[in-house]
């Protein structure tokens, strides 16, 4: 492979001097092939836009542009057809231009049809992932507000905004409201007006900012619109903070086969803490703790739990949600194994998981309905045993990152999750807790035993912050786990919207 100054790149045959092809890259600086055993196929150029840029000896295309952005964890991986994968900076800043006009798009927009996790990877092993529909092939609705104005000084508790969504030829699907980064949902419904929807709801506000947003997309949700905003300086005081937490754990399941031995546990230590040290921060009468452990655990009995939350919350509460037991992924969706789980006669496990477990996408339609602007879903979930983990372990891995993206955008929520489609959440017998449990405990300062006994998350003001927290645990959990088996189990955490304070520090006197 030959590289003129002129950027000009010509593959040659070396035995007999033939020219094979050329590849049009005017920008190269530097050329240099992929290592033979990941694929013989592929060579790599660098330019002075700082973009890699992935080629096929085979057919002359490109397969894939990588950006590295200004800051060292931004990045995004896209390939001609639109595919694409990267950091949420990375998702937000690289643009696409659809059509021959100028039309630039954020590639986040297109989120549904053509984010691809492990992208990159792929492509490495061969792979030519591409999307069901060309890349902007059905156009998204326009976004109006009618009223009120932007940037109000309002007293009222609530407010009252109308929109119009215009039809623009790709079909509307149904609007989102989000409010400081939060899903919200609104009583009323969009009234049908021809091709257009005409929108008039009440949002209750929350003492200072109030950050609104509305969009929606296409009918089949391949193109995102472009979000409209306004936003409101409430200026009366509302009622202090109340704190929900609702935690569930599953130690014994109607199949024996996949029962566990801390999860429970796990459920109960958390709600614990919360109950005895949450007075201190929200005051007597503002902290609600439920448990549902075991036979309580079913899918039933937490949408019940939900929903008798989402009646109770208003706006300024904070909701946290804990599950621990088993997860498991069927092709692009997540499902948490609640106690009812069993595999009957010849049924196979994803058709039992798809019966007895609750996906993450209902289970983000029930968090939805909770007006808490705060909320944090922790999943310490593991692979299911027995049958279960023996089949179909050889997945996507990226599947499961897909999977809470997904329900990160769609919610708003802080979301840490311990579980990979490949690996299992690791449960330690001398913590008697999983590993993800034990190092949120241990960021509160909760921790009874083991090496994080008496240590807890270092706070200038006193309050620990949920961004802190989750980190805390995000980094500690593959440090006990190398530790206590050798291998490092990953967690991610999903983050949307500002960070607040969930509790005081333990050493934190007033």
């Amino acid at each position: 492979l030959t590289r003129s100054i002129d950027g000009l790149l010509i593959l040659w045959e070396t035995a007999n001097g033939v020219r094979l092809r050329k590849f049009e890259s005017q920008k190269t600086s530097c050329v240099t092939f992929l290592n033979s055993n990941l694929n013989k196929s592929l060579f790599v150029t660098w330019s002075s836009d700082d973009i890699l840029r992935l080629w096929d000896t085979d057919t002359g295309e490109l397969r894939s542009l990588v950006f590295n952005l200004d800051e060292v964890d931004d990045w995004l991986v896209a390939t001609p057809e639109g595919m694409f994968d990267g950091s949420k900076a990375g998702m937000e800043q690289i643009m696409y231009r659809v059509g021959k006009e100028l039309n630039v798009v954020p590639v986040e927009r297109f989120f549904q049809n053509y984010y691809r996790p492990g992208l990159l990877s792929s492509i490495l092993i061969g792979q030519t992932p591409l999307p069901e529909i060309d890349l902007g092939q059905k156009i998204p609705p326009t976004i109006r507000i009618v009223s009120p104005g932007n940037s109000k000084t309002i007293e009222d508790a609530i407010v009252t905004i109308e929109a119009t969504i215009i039809d623009n030829g790709g079909g509307i699907k149904t609007p989102r409201i989000k409010q400081n980064g939060t899903t919200v949902a609104v009583k009323s419904k969009p009234i049908q007006e021809g091709k257009n929807l005409r929108w008039k709801f009440d949002l209750p506000l929350i003492e200072g900012e109030n950050n609104i947003s509305i969009n929606s997309a296409s009918r089949d949700g391949s193109w995102e619109s472009e979000p409209v905003h306004i936003s409101f300086i409430h200026t009366e005081p509302t009622e202090k903070s109340e704190l929900y937490v609702l935690a569930v754990g599953v130690n014994k399941y109607t199949d024996e086969a996949h029962n566990l031995k801390y999860a429970v546990n796990d459920a109960d230590a958390i709600a614990k803490v919360f109950n005895k040290r949450g007075i201190e921060s929200y005051g007597t009468g503002r902290v609600h703790v439920q448990t549902l452990l075991d036979s309580r655990a079913t899918a039933r009995n937490i949408q019940r739990a939900i929903l008798k939350i989402s009646k109770e919350a208003k706006p300024q509460d904070i909701f946290i949600l804990t599950l621990s037991g088993h997860g498991r992924m069927v092709h692009q969706r997540y499902f948490f194994l609640p106690h009812e789980f069993t595999l009957v006669g010849k049924q196979s496990p994803d058709e039992a998981t798809r019966r007895y477990g609750l996906p993450s996408d209902v289970l983000e339609s029930w968090i939805n309905q909770v007006p808490a602007l705060k909320k944090i879903i922790v999943y310490d979930t593991c692979q299911s045993g027995g049958a279960v983990a023996q089949t179909r372990m050889t997945r996507n891995p990226f599947e499961f990152q897909r999977a809470f993206e997904n329900f990160r955008r769609s919610t708003g929520s802080f979301i840490i999750a311990a579980a990979t489609a490949s690996k299992n959440a690791e449960e330690i017998e001398e913590l008697e807790h999983g590993a993800l449990t034990y190092s949120l405990l241990a960021g509160l300062g909760a921790a009874d035993r083991g090496p994080f006994k008496n240590r807890n998350i270092e706070s200038k003001n006193g309050l620990i912050q949920v961004n802190d927290w989750l980190q805390f645990a995000q980094e500690n959990v593959s440090l006990l786990t190398k530790t206590y088996y050798g291998t490092e189990q990953r967690v991610t955490v999903f983050s949307e919207g500002r960070s607040f304070p969930i509790l005081k520090s333990k050493e934190f006197e007033p």
